[in-house]
């Protein structure tokens, strides 16, 4: 009997709901404390987030600034996530940006960096690497109806892409990204006196970040012929692939052409509710002497890397110095670290990023 009781008595000093304890020693072994330290983990030594250098010449003062975000776990909403498809977009071009071209038959310029309309297609090309850029009215008399229009000289280019928010907000520099077996569909030539364009001499570059994943011909890729000489073609990225810009590289000379009518679906963002209601932003604004610098400091021991729209790794939004977007999310893994749970000592891999949550050595890039 006296064995038994020993026993209990031994079990006791690690059962955070023991009576002989006192109210401070339970709540610190219901944290992991006391008898169990091993349960506890104390904040990790600082880890440096990112470093802001203010620009300009000696002796000048500059401003600086960062965009990032940061999660609060414990607002994740409770209420199921309702799944929709994708959402399909049609640039015709028939929105007045960058200006109405009105009857003229020569139109207006497209600037670069032009978006158009809400599905945010942007015109990108390098100031002297492009004949011409036009918007041009279908029907001259009629306003309402337009089509993109350029001429290329052999070794010019220019590139489309989708931005991934409107012209003129910090994150217009970073594209949306189209992996296999998504696309983007457009109408090339077809309108009148804009047909001039040789597809065995037109290249096609599908770039991802810069990086070109795939180049071709124009005429390799599937298409349709559409009324009035044009056709309509079909971008898509190898298998396994993806792309963010579809760059036009004239061999030869080409144009006038027309570009019209272009189609896409991105994802309907399921999970925009649930992270806009635990993911905030901030934004950091630095005055000082050129070069000097100021650090911003991780509380947890981990690597940090910045992410654009669509979770890719190490995407600089412009200037690298000036303006980068840093995305922390906490996931799982941190839920578990900050509750202190008795399982977390498991793996856990309901974090779709694939972060694992153990004792010793947690790991995650964000």
């Amino acid at each position: 009997m006296s064995n038994r009781k020993s026993i209990r008595q031994s079990l006791a000093r690690f059962s955070p709901f023991s009576r002989k304890r006192s109210k401070p020693s339970r709540i610190a072994a219901a944290a992991g404390g006391h008898e169990r330290p091993d349960m506890l983990e104390a904040l990790e030594a600082r880890q440096m987030l990112f470093t802001l250098t203010v620009p300009g010449a000696p002796g000048t003062y500059g401003v600086v600034q960062e965009f990032f975000s940061y999660a609060i776990p414990y607002l994740i909403p409770t209420s199921a996530i309702p799944n929709a498809g994708r959402v399909a977009f049609l640039e015709d071009f028939n929105t007045a940006p960058p200006a109405d071209p009105g009857p003229n038959p020569n139109g207006v310029n497209i600037p670069s960096g032009q978006s158009f309309g809400q599905s945010l297609l942007t015109l990108d090309y390098t100031a002297g690497q492009l004949t011409s850029a036009r918007y041009i009215r279908e029907v001259l008399a009629t306003q309402g109806a337009n089509y993109a229009r350029f001429t290329m000289q052999a070794g010019e280019s220019f590139s489309f892409r989708v931005a991934a928010t409107a012209q003129g907000t910090p994150n217009n520099n970073v594209s949306r990204k189209f992996s296999n077996p998504f696309g983007i569909q457009m109408d090339i030539g077809g309108q009148a006196g804009a047909n001039n364009i040789d597809p065995t001499t037109t290249t096609i570059e599908l770039r991802l970040k810069g990086v070109v994943v795939s180049s071709a011909a124009l005429n390799t890729f599937n298409s349709v012929a559409l009324p009035g000489g044009g056709r309509s073609y079909t971008f898509v990225a190898p298998p396994n692939e993806g792309f963010d810009e579809i760059r036009f590289v004239a061999t030869a000379a080409q144009g006038p052409f027309s570009v019209d009518n272009v189609a896409f679906s991105l994802a309907p963002g399921n999970f925009n509710a649930a992270e806009g209601a635990r993911v905030f932003g901030a934004n950091i604004v630095y005055r000082g002497l050129a070069g000097s610098t100021i650090q911003v400091l991780d509380l947890y021991g981990r690597d940090m890397h910045s992410r654009d729209a669509q979770g890719n790794l190490d995407l600089a939004l412009g200037d690298v110095a000036l303006r980068r977007k840093v995305a922390l999310s906490l996931d799982a893994h941190e839920l578990c670290h900050l509750r202190r749970d008795a399982a977390c000592g498991e793996s856990n891999n309901a974090d779709a990023k694939g972060s694992s949550c153990q004792r010793a050595g947690h790991r995650s890039s964000t």
